[in-house]
């Protein structure tokens, strides 16, 4: 990945490991998306990244490295025809980026990518 220029390499302490509390949604947001879902009469969608322990995982469509190529067409499926879409999260040089990144670049949607985080 350094090589190519993506990204410094550095070597992360476990987090967001599945089965663990760091793969959680933090609670009170939890609470809000079942809430709205509730209000809405809708299901959430919910959409898992990082299962294989043997590469990086920012994005949400596609590892970093992946000798499989996988690409989560259920979540471009699932996003293809809105109009708007909203990226959150913690870590907005990392998984935020990556993601909003791969959707620009697989399915041109996104008129602008504004950085909105106070950190």
């Amino acid at each position: 990945m350094e090589a190519e220029g993506k990204k410094q390499l550095c070597v992360w302490p476990y987090h967001c490991l599945e089965g663990t509390s760091g793969a959680q949604l933090e609670s009170q947001f939890t609470n809000m998306l079942y809430f709205h879902s509730a209000a809405r009469q809708v299901k959430p969608i919910l959409v898992y990244k990082g299962q294989d322990p043997n590469t990086e995982m920012y994005g949400i469509i596609k590892a970093e490295y992946d000798d499989n190529k996988f690409v989560n067409h259920a979540v471009l499926d699932a996003i293809r025809d809105y109009d708007a879409i909203y990226i959150a999260g913690e870590a907005s040089s990392h998984c935020v980026l990556a993601s909003a990144v791969q959707i620009w670049n697989i399915l041109n949607k996104t008129e602008r990518l504004r950085h909105e985080s106070p950190y």
